[in-house]
């Protein structure tokens, strides 16, 4: 952990609870993703993120973010996958996170969960 500090768990609590009142606000996730982050909580940071993303698919720097934490981790292909998305063209990348957050949203439904 970078940083064993009590506050830094606090902050980690006020994050979730933020999320869990307002789940659909995008810097909710953003600010979670940091505090996980700061905490080497590395999979709650992408998870976070992502979430973000699904909530706000076309916000450039949230896929930097993600991409730097994939390296953190040693995923180094996801994040180099994830850049060269951001190179070739943003906003296609947004609409395919788009189309594969419906498809899940539609299998997930379709299964009744």
């Amino acid at each position: 952990m970078l940083f064993s500090h009590p506050r830094w768990k606090e902050a980690q609590e006020a994050a979730e609870q933020a999320i869990r009142l307002a789940p659909s606000n995008p810097n909710a996730y953003r600010t979670a993703s940091e505090i996980y982050r700061w905490l080497d909580l590395y999979q709650e940071a992408i998870a976070s993120l992502t979430q973000a993303v699904r909530l706000q698919p076309g916000r450039a720097k949230d896929y930097r973010r993600r991409a730097s934490l994939y390296f953190w981790q040693g995923r180094f292909r996801l994040a180099a996958d994830l850049q060269q998305a951001l190179r070739l063209d943003l906003q296609a990348w947004s609409q395919r996170l788009q189309e594969a957050a419906r498809f899940w949203q539609v299998k997930r439904s379709s299964q009744g969960n």
